[in-house]
């Protein structure tokens, strides 16, 4: 007969005990996969922001103004996180509001000091500034740290929760180029929430925006993986869409400044070259409702101290450029273009918008086509300040 020692027989029952164990946290594993009411409530979902990495081939000019996946779906309870590749936010608002403008008037602090190569001031001056509101570009909510990424119990004025009542911003930098750091927001109550990025034009109707789509925990939902899939598809068909729009006509002595189709932006105007007689009017319009153009004629240093240069701090406000967003002499009409406007050339049509113009919005009252009549011969180049590599030339003889 064999016999096993006390030390041994104990040995024994410890190890087959640790097996029985983690047998048992193995089944439990494969049934928290296999019922969705069983998953995590912490778990994170994940949404990008634009998109880095287009197909070889691609002109520089194709920008994707989109949330990838457009739409994703989560248990209540979980987290969406959400990462920028570009200068971008994320905003909920309370119920079915629209997003505020990106911009408000502020004649506490107007314009003062602008002005032209002759020393003459613009237009502008005096004029009440258009202010970026702190929670316009701060930031408004978000979680901190892996531990505010779930949220039971949290009541809704918890930072890291978003359930329809709450104002919630991403926010981004006011250097114009940086993307905002990653921004997290849970969501603890079943229902649809739509949000919106206000730099791309985001609105009920229009522009940039995407869809959280909460659901009980009982509910089957797409996995990460397939997540990711469906934001690569969505990725392709936006550029395969951007290689379409390229073939774009505006009309006859007509500029379009961009064009797009939802996700798909392409920057650049339409055509990039125009021949004109002199006297010519030539109408610059717009084609695009997810993006906001300028064409900006002048020396190429003077563009140059403009570009990208989209809000100042003069008056320790967060403030856009005049120089950029406001055209270069009072509206609605133009002065004819000689080449040598404001001593150096400089003739701005300012901000051109497809959104239906508002007095209570100024981002939006620049209007849907500016005209300009060319009176002198030569090759005038131009851009738009706010996008830089954008630029055209139109020939007049």
């Amino acid at each position: 007969m064999l016999r096993i020692d006390a030390p041994t027989a104990r040995r024994a029952r410890k190890a087959h005990g640790r097996r029985t164990l983690l047998l048992f946290v193995s089944a439990l594993a494969v049934l928290a996969c296999a019922l969705p009411g069983l998953a995590r409530a912490d778990a994170v979902r994940s949404v990008s922001v634009d998109d880095n990495s287009p197909p070889p081939g691609t002109p520089t000019y194709v920008a994707l103004n989109g949330y990838f996946p457009g739409t994703i779906t989560v248990h209540a309870g979980e987290a969406v996180q959400w990462t920028f590749k570009h200068w971008h936010m994320v905003i909920f608002t309370p119920g079915s509001q629209n997003p505020p403008d990106l911009a408000q008037f502020d004649p506490l602090h107007p314009y003062s000091g602008y002005n032209d190569s002759l020393g003459a001031p613009f237009w502008f001056n005096a004029s009440p500034a258009l202010q970026v509101p702190t929670g316009t570009y701060g930031r408004v909510g978000g979680a901190v740290g892996t531990s505010q990424q779930h949220c039971a119990g949290a009541p809704s004025s918890a930072p890291n929760v978003e359930d329809g009542t709450q104002f919630r911003n991403s926010g981004f930098p006011t250097d114009g180029t940086s993307p905002p750091a990653p921004y997290t927001l849970c969501f603890p109550t079943v229902g649809t929430y739509k949000y919106y990025c206000i730099i791309h034009r985001g609105h009920t109707d229009h522009g940039m925006f995407g869809v959280v789509n909460v659901v009980s925990t009982n509910t089957t939902i797409p996995t990460a993986k397939q997540n990711d899939a469906q934001a690569a598809a969505e990725r392709s068909a936006a550029y395969a869409n951007a290689t379409q729009l390229d073939n774009y006509n505006p009309g006859a002595n007509t500029v379009s400044e961009g064009h797009d189709g939802s996700v798909a932006s392409l920057l650049k105007f339409f055509p990039s070259d125009l021949s004109v007689g002199i006297g010519t009017t030539v109408t610059f319009s717009i084609s695009s409702l997810n993006e906001v153009h300028v064409a900006a004629f002048g020396p190429e240093a003077y563009r140059d101290a403009n570009e990208s240069k989209f809000v100042t701090l003069p008056s320790g406000e967060v403030e856009l450029n005049p120089m950029i967003f406001l055209p270069s002499d009072p509206p609605p009409v133009l002065p004819p273009y000689t080449g040598l406007n404001h001593g150096n050339g400089w003739e701005n049509t300012g901000a051109t918008t497809s959104e239906a113009p508002d007095p209570t919005k100024p981002t939006t009252l620049g209007g849907a086509s500016h005209q300009i009549t060319y009176t002198t011969a030569g090759d005038y180049v131009y851009e738009c300040l706010i996008h830089p590599g954008m630029e055209a030339t139109i020939h007049v003889h």
